[in-house]
């Protein structure tokens, strides 16, 4: 075969693939526009009108004579948001309704203080010294249980959603400054990123860098897709860009802040930012420290490799790493770093 047909051959083959990936590639947004788009538009929506299950801890009686201290009775009220009266001899609170589940034990009708009855406990040689209520001496009170986790779907996983306008913006601007730095700016994509995890798996040989943004990494998570494939890579980018031109940033982010995973806790899931901060830290997440934010925003990396309990040494570590990237992109103050990077970070001890 001369060099001319030889030549001629080789770019009618070029030819044909390019038109036959041209043809894939049409067929592939087309499929994901018209039939994975609406799935995905369903699952963004899902959460705000689930209703999930809420489990609470065992009722807690609280007796006379017990050690004061030991009971820890104010710190039970303030969990269960009900205001209380203190004074060095007496501690005073108001009952209210509680449907106790049917799982929890049901108090003794004795113990038990009915909405808008007073209940009294005195304290004396740092002892419980004697329980009224409503005026009529008793053994013991019932504190009503607390909530444990909110369990939401058919899986096993602990989620507490959070709306846009009660999400902390410092969770939100920590986040986003370590996972997707250009997400208000990108169209579902970045192709800085996507060009520069292009280039390791290139020389790795390998699919290990994503290159994602969060918008991809939630289309990732909603459709439940863990393979490491360049068509799946491909059907992500495709759908992030969908659904950044059709929904708003921040109904994305929202969603994205509920749904992320942080890990195992006992034989549960733990997602979304709120039961993050009250699973590492008891906390709400208003209540967090900016070393606390950014240690939950670097689990989010790996949770397995940075997980608090498994690996302390990998989260701190990768906590500073935020921080670090939070002060070079001008979102806290070089005074605000080292602060936080000198904070002690304390883990609220596993609760499941």
């Amino acid at each position: 075969m001369s060099r001319k047909r030889k030549r001629k051959l080789l770019i009618q083959v070029l030819g044909w693939s390019v038109t036959l990936g041209l043809i894939s590639l049409a067929s592939l947004v087309y499929y994901c526009d018209f039939v994975l788009l609406p799935e995905l538009k369903v699952l963004m929506g899902q959460a705000p009108q689930s209703q999930p299950t809420t489990i609470f801890s065992d009722v807690y009686l609280l007796k006379k004579g017990d050690i004061y201290a030991y009971t820890f009775l104010t710190e039970r009220l303030k969990d269960l948001h009900i205001d209380y009266r203190e004074t060095p001899e007496h501690v005073e609170w108001k009952g209210r309704h509680f449907d106790y589940p049917g799982t929890s034990v049901d108090p003794e009708p004795m113990t038990r203080a009915d909405a808008g009855q007073v209940v009294v406990v005195s304290i004396k040689d740092e002892r419980i010294d004697g329980i009224t209520i409503d005026s009529k001496p008793a053994e013991a009170v019932t504190i009503e249980p607390t909530p444990v986790a909110t369990l939401s779907g058919s899986n096993k996983s602990i989620r507490n959603y959070i709306d846009w306008e009660h999400m902390p913006s410092m969770i939100s601007m920590t986040i986003t400054a370590v996972e997707d730095q250009r997400f208000n700016e990108h169209h579902g994509f970045d192709l800085r990123s996507l060009a520069r995890a292009l280039w390791i798996d290139i020389k790795t040989h390998s699919l290990s860098q994503g290159g994602s943004t969060i918008t991809q990494q939630l289309v990732k998570n909603l459709l439940g897709t863990r393979q490491k494939t360049l068509f799946r890579k491909m059907r992500e980018l495709i759908l992030a860009y969908l659904l950044d031109r059709t929904t708003e940033k921040n109904v994305i982010l929202t969603k994205y802040l509920n749904e992320v995973y942080f890990g195992q806790i006992g034989a549960l899931e733990v997602h979304g930012v709120s039961e993050a901060a009250h699973y590492f830290f008891n906390k709400e997440l208003e209540q967090l420290t900016l070393a606390e934010t950014a240690l939950i925003a670097g689990v989010i990396r790996g949770p397995a490799v940075y997980s608090p309990y498994k690996h302390p040494k990998n989260a701190l570590a990768r906590k500073d790493v935020v921080l670090r990237k939070m002060a070079e992109q001008d979102v806290i103050t070089k005074g605000d770093l080292n602060e936080a990077l000198a904070q002690k970070i304390v883990f609220a001890p596993l609760t499941l």
